[in-house]
């Protein structure tokens, strides 16, 4: 079976290797031991994961220069009500400072009323990120 892995399917993954020695050649062999042989055999080599590392960045230095937006779909009220509502925050970057409200849904309206309600309590920020998607800057 290796030989015709060396042979046919050298560059295949397990799972493809595996699908096309049943396919093709009428050998069933799960994907996980052939993997190990494949491994034992050197034709696979193991990979490691590595620990991701984040670099957390520099929070800004002054209110203003950068507000998030995220909307958090929860079971808020548990079932009681006739909709869960969704919660749409804001929080200013360099004081963790947040603005929130409850919305019948996940709607441009919705944000856009807490924008407008924060617009007018703090002034236009610098920057304001929706979920990685910038409005301004």
């Amino acid at each position: 079976m290796l030989a015709l892995v060396r042979r046919h399917y050298a560059d295949f993954g397990p799972t493809l290797a595996s699908e096309k020695l049943a396919e093709r050649d009428g050998i069933e062999v799960s994907r996980e031991w052939l993997r190990q042989w494949m491994i034992e055999a050197h034709l696979r080599t193991v990979r490691r994961r590595g620990v991701r590392h984040h670099t957390w960045r520099q929070r800004r230095p002054c209110f203003g220069e950068l507000v998030q937006m995220d909307t958090s779909e929860h079971a808020w009220f548990e079932g009681r009500g006739e909709a869960e509502p969704v919660l749409v925050t804001m929080i200013d970057d360099a004081t963790s400072r947040v603005r929130m409200r409850f919305y019948p849904s996940d709607t441009t309206e919705a944000n856009l009323d807490l924008l407008g309600r924060y617009l007018r309590r703090h002034g236009r920020p610098l920057a304001c990120t929706r979920t990685g998607t910038a409005f301004f800057t």
